[in-house]
């Protein structure tokens, strides 16, 4: 472990080949006081962006044909406007890669920050997308803890405006004669899915070159769980979605507000400094407090299963797909399922002892997570 920047970080061979070195999670004291330093350093190269919602004048592709305007938002910090979260990088050329983070359900911009602040180090320009009802970005309900969506493809949509509009041009130096540079995914639980889904529309249309050239997922939502079998959870979200589409569902727990209290057991396991971090991240802003989905996001959820699963021989990019043997929260079933239809191969690495909050994890998955994405997007550099 050593000191630079201020920031307190430990070593690692594989990454440090990309000039990556990890922040000090030993203790709660050690990597709060690295996180203190990432954001001091970042702040810099940060700015908040904001773009106009997709909509049926954004359509691409015939299976988007039909999808409606975005809903007037009750709750709407920047006119209605997506909220995202750009670190320039440090170093910026034409051939600088670019990074689109997708965060899961009920996350915020900070539950990338950690990672981000690696591939930064790595060269990368940083783009994190707060999904609508996430956030920054617009709600369409009065809880702020509360999701809801009216069409899957909305979100799918929303990543491929912000990458349309605001990434590939930011990633072209047309007066340099340069081809545009790379620009990759990184995108854990529900943006995993929505990045899948992301893949396989974008086949619908694509040009010359791919949008994304390739494609990291952590924990992907192929398809939720609940403690029901997937049939009466379905038959549950069509009904309540059907008679009362913006109430709470009541197939998880019975949790009717953000709990400001820190889960000791639900944090055991995962990396106590990393977890309490995020927690106390989401207490200092009423926007990151997210907390339960409603009928109409569960039914919304099915149909973006649905079309992952149906359309997954449309892949034709490289997926490096990271794996929780026992995950609690998206089925491994259905992500092996995807595997297997998937037109190009998905690599898929389990990470034996991770859960699902696999950016919350323990040292060694982390590191293996980033020097594992980190070959698969940039390969490996020549000693």
């Amino acid at each position: 472990m050593y000191e630079g920047q201020g920031i307190a970080m430990q070593l690692d061979e594989r990454a440090s080949r990309y000039g990556v070195t990890f922040l000090d999670d030993t203790t709660d004291e050690t990597y709060f006081t690295g996180m203190r330093g990432v954001h001091a350093l970042l702040d810099a190269f940060t700015t908040d962006g904001w773009f106009e919602p997709a909509g049926p004048e954004d359509e691409t592709g015939t299976d988007f044909a039909g999808m409606k305007s975005a809903p007037e938002p009750v709750v709407a910090e920047n006119g209605g406007k997506l909220h995202y979260v750009h670190i320039r990088a440090k170093n910026p050329s034409p051939e600088t890669p670019a990074m689109v983070m997708l965060t899961g359900f009920t996350e915020m911009a900070e539950h990338m920050r950690e990672m981000a602040y690696y591939f930064w180090q790595a060269g990368y320009s940083i783009y994190i997308l707060e999904h609508r009802g996430h956030g920054r970005s617009p709600r369409d309900v009065e809880d702020l803890g509360l999701i809801w969506i009216d069409d899957f493809r909305r979100y799918v949509a929303d990543v491929e405006k912000l990458i349309r509009t605001v990434v590939r041009p930011a990633s072209t130096d047309v007066s340099a004669g340069a081809t545009s540079a790379p620009v990759h995914v990184y995108a854990h639980s529900m943006g995993g899915g929505v990045a899948l889904a992301l893949a396989e529309h974008l086949a619908e249309h694509s040009a010359e070159r791919a949008l994304v050239d390739a494609y990291v997922l952590t924990a992907p939502m192929v398809a939720p769980r609940s403690t029901l079998s997937d049939g009466l959870t379905r038959l549950i979200a069509n009904l309540g979605a059907f008679f009362a589409s913006k109430k709470r569902i009541f197939i998880q727990k019975n949790q009717t507000e953000f709990n400001r209290v820190f889960d000791e057991n639900y944090a055991r396991g995962l990396n106590h400094g990393r977890a309490l971090w995020l927690h106390e991240q989401r207490c200092a802003v009423e926007t990151n407090q997210m907390y339960a989905a409603s009928y109409g996001w569960m039914k919304a959820a099915g149909k973006l299963t649905d079309y992952i699963l149906q359309n997954a021989g449309k892949i034709t990019v490289p997926v490096l797909l990271f794996q929780a043997p026992n995950d609690a929260w998206v089925s491994v079933e259905k992500q092996n399922e995807l595997a297997e239809r998937a037109g190009a191969p998905v690599r898929k690495v389990v990470l034996e002892h991770s859960r699902h909050e696999m950016e919350a994890e323990q040292t060694q998955t982390v590191h293996e997570m980033m020097d594992t994405a980190l070959e698969f997007l940039l390969g490996k550099p020549e000693k």
